[in-house]
């Protein structure tokens, strides 16, 4: 009973928990490989892993559901850069994003852009930002198994938990959670999921995560 229960509120964080506030719908497009290690326009250095995004207008650290609508896929992602400056496109993606849309190939699809505020509860806010707990996207306190893979991580908390429900729902893998932790002073979200019965059981979830753009994930032994 409580699995069902803890089911229904991920899909409410997941689809309710959000308001939308800006819609767009044009060409979107991704970086090419030599804009890697260069400064976005916020100043961070952007990588082909990270799920972020250029948009003209859009303040930065704005989360964004980008929907490919010719086959459907969705990703999520930050914007923390400005473009695309060629003609006729909405939207700039990172190399990851781009490989979640299935659209590396065509190297530009129709999406749809929405923007997403995700609505926080206070108490589980507090839990998850305790430094070193494993948590669930409630909040929730876990622990880490014996075989655990490492999927994703980033330096914003909405996006963290965005991501948990996500790979929850997209795998079926309800052992989804996320760690906090600080390094040099520099705070991160780290994605792992837990429970494994084996280590092949576990890299076969890490060839799926890569397939899907996680292209770090790996297993993790405690």
């Amino acid at each position: 009973m409580m699995g069902i229960i803890h089911l229904y509120l991920l899909w409410f964080l997941y689809f309710a928990a959000f308001e939308n506030v800006f819609q767009q719908q044009g060409v979107a497009s991704y970086y090419s490989r030599s804009f890697t290690g260069r400064t976005t326009a916020n100043g961070e250095i952007l990588t082909e892993v990270d799920f972020t995004a250029a948009h003209r207008k859009l303040p930065f650290n704005t989360l964004v559901k980008v929907s490919h609508l010719r086959n459907g896929r969705t990703v999520v992602v930050r914007i923390n850069d400005r473009g695309p400056y060629a003609k006729n496109r909405i939207i700039d993606l990172s190399r990851a994003a781009a490989k979640r849309l299935d659209m590396m190939h065509q190297g530009v699809a129709k999406v749809d852009v929405v923007s997403m505020d995700l609505i926080f509860l206070g108490a589980e806010r507090d839990s998850i930002l305790r430094s070193g707990t494993l948590a669930d996207a409630l909040g929730q306190p876990k622990e880490f198994s014996k075989t655990n893979v490492y999927a994703w991580e980033t330096g914003d908390l909405r996006h963290a938990l965005y991501t948990i429900v996500e790979l929850y729902l997209r795998f079926n893998k309800k052992e989804t959670y996320v760690q906090r932790q600080v390094k040099n002073g520099k705070e991160k979200f780290c994605i792992y999921m837990t429970n494994f019965s084996t280590k092949a059981e576990a890299k076969k979830m890490t060839q799926k995560l890569k397939f899907d753009g996680y292209e770090k994930a790996m297993v993790v032994l405690k």
